[in-house]
């Protein structure tokens, strides 16, 4: 009885376990243009980092069958610290030109499984994390390019 109570509350404890990111808002525009028939999405989300105990740093988002690497410093991927210096922005364009013969990007699986529009991966530490944004909040006017 004591072994199960305690099993118990070992998994109580580690499903109450604080989540260092938080979702402020998450965006999404399609866009169209460019390259002939290119098209694809910016995604941007807004998030809320507690790095008060602890080094939290983000490294890769999974959105659209694709992975982006934070640190990259590719325009495909922006991070943007806000005033607070506890909350960022990260905007991510994806492309339909990958698809393009020559240009294609086999789809890169994500580390975990999961049911959302992105996941985004940071280490706490050493350790990898992930945060699911679930939706998107909003919505914005499709961008239309000549």
């Amino acid at each position: 009885m004591r072994y199960i109570l305690v099993i118990i509350s070992f998994l109580l404890l580690t499903s109450v376990r604080a989540q260092s990111v938080k979702l402020v808002s998450a965006t999404q525009q399609r866009w169209a243009g460019g390259v002939a028939g290119s098209q694809g999405n910016i995604y941007s989300f807004t998030l809320k980092i507690d790095n008060k105990h602890k080094q939290v740093k983000l490294s890769s988002v999974w959105v659209d069958e694709q992975e982006f690497d934070i640190a990259d410093g590719r325009n495909t991927v922006v991070v943007e610290a806000l005033k607070d210096g506890r909350t960022v922005r990260i905007n991510v364009r994806t492309s339909s030109a990958t698809k393009i013969p020559g240009h294609t990007r086999p789809p890169q699986p994500a580390p975990i499984a999961y049911k959302g529009v992105a996941l985004i991966g940071y280490k706490v530490g050493n350790k990898a994390q992930y945060f699911v944004v679930k939706k998107v909040a909003k919505q914005l006017q499709p961008l239309s390019y000549p």
